[in-house]
C-alpha cells in the first residue's frame, strides 16, 4: 500500500467512527439507551 492507500484508509476509519459517535449520541438522546437497558434486564430476570 502507498502512503496514500494508508490516508485513504485512516479516513475512511474516522468517518466510520464519527458516524457510529453521532448514531449514539442520537440513540442516548432518545432515551434508547434506558429503553434498552431496561427491556435486557427483564429479559434477563434481573428486576430492578
Amino acid at each position: 500500500m502507498t502512503p496514500d492507500d494508508h490516508q485513504r484508509v485512516i479516513d475512511e476509519l474516522q468517518t466510520l467512527i464519527d458516524e457510529t459517535q453521532q448514531t449514539l449520541t442520537r440513540f442516548e438522546a432518545t432515551g434508547m439507551d434506558e429503553e434498552l437497558g431496561s427491556g435486557l434486564r427483564k429479559a434477563s430476570g434481573d428486576i430492578r
